[in-house]
């Protein structure tokens, strides 16, 4: 039985990610992101239009249950929002307070 290889490359709107590469690109041009920034980001848009929880989020990416403590995932929320400001209102990262957050590609 031959096996599938999953796809390299992930496409959301303007964002487009190389999942071996760990690369995120908007409108061609590389986000620069850490693996960290691209794994939420990616989940964030397999997710577009849906909100994720924190707890997921943080359970998924750090692969330990929240606690109480976000710092982190704020931080890294807040840097991706500026990463991704050169899109204007054509992808949007917006907190769902308090639940978590959604990624809108209009």
């Amino acid at each position: 039985m031959k096996r599938m290889k999953p796809a390299d490359t992930f496409t959301c709107g303007p964002l487009t990610f190389q999942m071996t590469a760990c690369t995120a690109c908007l409108d061609g041009a590389d986000l620069m992101l850490t693996v960290k920034e691209f794994s939420v980001l990616l989940l964030l848009a397999q997710n577009e239009g849906k909100m994720v929880s924190k707890e997921t989020i943080f359970e998924t990416i750090w692969g330990q249950p929240l606690n109480g403590n976000s710092q982190a995932l704020y931080a890294m929320v807040a840097r991706l929002k500026r990463k991704l400001e050169t899109a204007g209102d054509a992808v949007l990262l917006n907190a769902i307070r308090p639940e978590g957050y959604r990624l809108t590609i209009r």
